[in-house]
């Protein structure tokens, strides 16, 4: 009887260490779970912040590209609606004024298709220098070693215009509505500050344009 007994409880002892045993293996298994699962939660907020961060950094970059493009926009629109003065020659967008250093405006015009040295018409005068591009030509002097624009001519359709926009082919209508009056002559003179510019007319068409120093002028 006693050897059954003993018998009955080392079963059941045995029975108790191995559910303890799968207890314990179970929690191990759940602590494993839940880690991985952490583990991947972890991760899943990681991204989601990265692709947040990403997202924001794409829209401040887009924002930025527009905030520069509108920047743009308004300069231009700003330099196409500046009005040109009305005694300057405009060739190719770049504007060329009495007074101006040539060496500069030749660095944005390119070189001169012809380009020549006029020596003086008479005794102690001095030379002076012509640049002649398309249908303009532009004459300047000499001082302390630097040339200046002393006058602009343009003659024949092409690029150049004056900075009101009239160019050759320009009716005599067009002169007067830009300058004031162009009367009856085949030449018309108008002084706009220290310069002069003339336009002269055949049959009411404008054929040649001159832009010049007034004869007031000292800076010669």
């Amino acid at each position: 009887m006693k050897r059954i007994i003993i018998a009955i409880l080392a079963a059941g002892m045995a029975l108790s260490i191995v559910a303890c045993s799968n207890a314990n293996d179970n929690t191990s298994s759940n602590k494993s779970e839940t880690s991985v699962k952490t583990s991947s939660a972890t991760e899943v907020s990681g991204n989601n912040s990265k692709t947040a961060e990403k997202q924001e950094s794409s829209r401040e970059e887009s924002s930025t590209t527009e905030s520069v493009d509108d920047s743009n926009k308004t300069s231009s629109e700003s330099s196409k609606s500046k009005p040109k003065s009305k005694d300057v020659i405009v060739y190719n967008d770049v504007e060329i004024s009495v007074g101006a250093e040539v060496s500069g405006l030749v660095k944005k015009l390119g070189d001169p298709d012809f380009e020549e040295t006029i020596d003086p018409e008479f005794e102690g005068g001095e030379k002076s220098y012509s640049y002649s591009y398309d249908n303009m030509t532009i004459y300047a002097y000499e001082k302390d070693g630097k040339r200046y624009v002393s006058d602009i001519y343009v003659s024949g359709p092409g690029e150049a215009k004056a900075g009101s926009g009239i160019i050759v082919g320009s009716s005599r209508n067009d002169v007067s509505k830009a300058y004031g009056d162009a009367g009856k002559d085949d030449t018309v003179t108008y002084e706009i500050g220290s310069n002069i510019i003339t336009f002269m007319l055949q049959d009411d068409s404008v054929t040649d344009i001159s832009v010049g120093m007034g004869l007031d002028d000292e800076s010669l």
